[in-house]
């Protein structure tokens, strides 16, 4: 268990210097650490499984389907590298370092997803807006692509296998600028004060 220990331990020292940025906005902003922006928010945040509770079955499909139609573009576009999360947590049962902890990194990731899959969105218009939400699971696909990459560049492996391991990491960091260069473009480059940053959200 040591070498599990050992690698959970470096993901909570890399995690406090965001933390304690984070930390610092929030108190800069809303006069405390611990207060976040939801607490000021005016409505309320309706899930798919709360119609399902009132019985209104047609809203809460509605909801499902257009984050169907809608998700998988744009969680490609903000977490490039989910697309390896089977074959990563697959080759993480076979590694000494996270065999035990693949079964709650999937419980992890399927629980976020589960809940934030059924989001009644407000921004449906481009993928930083939306993958804000899937954040938490974020190390999950990190640690699940990473067990992968390095299992194909082993020193052991051959040179066609390493040349397809340094392929898929390209490939994750060229989709991750892209998209990145892409939102810089369209959002921020054009803003204006005073005015919407986008259009108003589309609503089927």
């Amino acid at each position: 268990m040591k070498r599990p220990l050992r690698h959970f331990g470096l993901l909570i020292l890399g995690s406090i210097p965001p933390a304690i940025l984070l930390m610092t906005y929030h108190y800069i902003v809303f006069g405390s650490p611990f207060t976040a922006g939801y607490a000021y928010t005016i409505g309320y945040t309706n899930f798919a499984f709360q119609f399902m509770l009132k019985g209104e079955w047609h809203k809460a499909f509605v909801i499902l389907q257009r984050n169907l139609l809608i998700h998988p573009k744009l969680l490609f576009e903000g977490f490039p590298s989910i697309f390896l999360l089977p074959a990563g947590l697959y080759f993480a049962r076979r590694t000494r370092s996270l065999h035990p902890l693949a079964p709650l990194l999937l419980l992890w990731f399927l629980a976020y997803f589960g809940l934030y899959f059924q989001y009644d969105w407000l921004r449906v218009d481009a993928y930083i807006f939306q993958t804000r939400f899937y954040l938490p699971f974020a190390p999950v696909l990190a640690a699940s692509a990473g067990v992968l990459i390095a299992s194909l560049l082993d020193e052991k492996t051959p040179k066609e296998i390493k040349a397809l391991g340094y392929t898929l990491l390209g490939f994750i960091l060229l989709v991750d600028l892209s998209s990145f260069v892409s939102f810089v473009a369209h959002y921020v480059l054009n803003f204006r004060f005073g005015q919407p940053l986008l259009p108003p959200p589309f609503r089927p």
